[in-house]
């Protein structure tokens, strides 16, 4: 028995049918509604929509018949996809194309056959297709009652598809909006009802099971503060047809504050009357963060540059002192071998005292030069116990306010790190001003103590006070952007934060451990450098050093 030819469009016609992702997909009441019809109509023991796809019939509603597919060289249905219009078989067994057919000679016993096309863009697809164990005939009203369901099966698989591609735009559109922390949302001023997207729903901190959004509850949503805004703006657009387009405070289910943008334009109907309006809606929270960051990290390299050509304008300068105090020393310490004299020696304190003075100075002038130095791509081989001497210097009138510091060694030789130096400073003046700020008034046992030396074979800086200390939340949050403990003014969140992202591009960690009212100790660990410290390193894992070098 022969199959039916292909038809000419066979291609394009299988495109077809793979676009309408139905092949194989679960039984949908649509459809099999359609098929009980067309049994009960027509007073057919067996109804199918059947899809002709490669190889194979495929039925996506069936009555009367248990299998799901036959081979498409067995398919009536592969026959009827060539016609225009419905093909009637009044008895298979005496039709040469279906007389020795598997389907006619065996179960289920085919003798009539009546199918119209279900189509498709590129034709038919299928049929909608009544079968019958007798033979029988239509009559034209039957004929055309068979065509229209058959239309109406194809314009439900249309439907369908039309569905599955407005859910994956609208699934797509919610990831998007995700991604952007962007949703969207409509006021319809006619029927007083508000539609949020699912986005909305989450920068609100809500669901849509638990939430119905209302114009009232949107504004009352919005910091106090910003309430008459969002109203004004609201009631603009839909009086005087303005588009807004604000960004303010909103307060989330659960207390939190997050800023958001809205962006809010009128909805005009074909009579000119605003009828509502649409609009989008941003969590722009982390965006304003980063910003400020940005702005931070750009006011922290003016201050470098700045500190760079303060450096250089001093030293010129504290040249001429120093050289003229070392003039005035020589002359004063000529006369008094000549003809001494108390006011002489009390002149020779004094260019004494100028002399340490200038020489404070210098070194002072050279940490801003190491604080302000670019920073190159490569780390370098830098003495941590330098750095600790360069940033007390520029931190020494920040402590002297609260604290006495104290700077202690734990290794028998200099402790290098392969880190970058005035990165390394940065970090320091971070870790001492911090614990300056750690306590509440100048007490004379308050102290912060500043270690270095080795511990599993990686360079240690330890920074210690005596402070209030930190509660376990406070450190698991101590380096997030943005957190801080201080009181507003006093810090921006950020110090801890660049801390660790500076200490882990060079390889290390740093770590906090504190006790609240017993105070702080903040350790950086750095990649070792040089055979000394190795065998520093070696010499303290042999000692049993625990992980701190104190």
């Amino acid at each position: 028995m022969p199959g039916a030819p292909k038809p000419q469009n066979e291609n394009a016609r299988l495109q077809c049918l793979r676009n309408l992702e139905v092949l194989d997909s679960e039984p949908e009441q649509a459809f099999d509604q359609l098929v009980e019809l067309a049994s009960e109509t027509f007073d057919a023991p067996i109804a199918l929509i059947s899809l002709v796809d490669e190889d194979r019939q495929w039925f996506k509603a069936r009555v009367g018949l248990e299998a799901t597919e036959t081979p498409r060289e067995h398919a009536f249905c592969a026959w009827a996809i060539h016609q225009d219009s419905l093909l009637e078989v009044a008895d298979a067994a005496d039709d040469p194309r279906f007389a020795d057919n598997p389907l006619v000679t065996g179960a289920p016993g085919i003798r009539f056959y009546a199918g119209a096309p279900v189509r498709g863009d590129q034709g038919a697809v299928g049929t909608l297709c009544i079968i019958d164990q007798k033979p029988r005939q239509l009559s034209d009203v039957q004929r055309r009652m068979l065509t229209r369901l058959a239309d109406l099966a194809s314009h439900s698989l249309r439907t369908r598809r039309s569905e599955i591609e407005s859910a994956r735009r609208a699934r797509l559109l919610d990831l998007g909006e995700q991604l952007a922390d962007v949703g969207h949302w409509r006021l319809d001023n006619v029927l007083g009802q508000v539609s949020w997207s699912d986005n909305v729903y989450r920068i609100h901190g809500v669901t849509p099971e638990t939430f119905s959004p209302t114009l009232e509850s949107g504004l009352d949503a919005y910091h106090p503060d910003d309430r008459d805004r969002v109203a004004e703006c609201v009631q603009r657009a839909l009086d005087d047809r303005i588009p807004f387009d604000f960004q303010l405070r909103l307060r989330r289910a659960d207390g939190s504050e997050r800023i958001v943008r809205s962006i809010g334009v009128p909805e005009i109907d074909d009579s000119d009357a605003v009828i509502g309006l649409f609009g989008v809606f941003q969590d722009i929270t982390e965006q304003r963060k980063l910003h400020e960051r940005l702005v931070h990290a750009e006011k922290l390299a003016s201050v470098g540059t700045l500190a760079a050509g303060v450096a250089h304008e001093i030293n010129n300068p504290l040249s001429c002192v120093w050289s003229n105090a070392h003039v005035l020393a020589e002359e004063i310490a000529s006369g008094l071998a000549s003809a001494p004299s108390p006011r002489l020696r009390e002149f020779a304190e004094l260019v004494t005292d100028i002399k340490d003075g200038a020489q404070r100075i210098q070194k002072i002038v050279g940490g801003l030069r190491t604080f302000a130095r670019p920073t190159s791509r490569e780390v370098e081989v830098i003495d941590l116990a330098r750095c600790i001497e360069v940033a007390e210097r520029l931190c020494a009138g920040e402590i002297r306010q609260t604290a006495r510091l104290a700077i202690e060694s734990c290794a028998p030789a200099p402790v290098h790190a392969l880190a970058h130096e005035s990165q390394t400073v940065q970090v320091l003046v971070n870790l001492l001003v911090n614990a300056a700020h750690s306590f509440d008034k100048a007490e004379p046992d308050n102290r912060i103590v500043a270690r270095v030396g080795h511990a599993s074979r990686m360079a240690v800086v330890e920074v210690t006070d005596n402070g209030r200390g930190m509660t376990e939340q406070q450190v698991r949050q101590a380096f997030t952007p943005f957190y801080t403990t201080k009181p507003p003014g006093i810090g921006t969140g950020l110090g801890l934060s660049i801390c660790h992202g500076i200490v882990t591009s060079c390889g290390g960690s740093i770590e906090i451990d504190s006790t609240p009212g017993s105070g702080t100790t903040v350790r950086v660990l750095l990649p070792t450098a040089g055979v000394a410290t190795d065998v520093a390193a070696d010499q303290d894992t042999a000692a049993g050093t625990a992980r701190s070098p104190l």
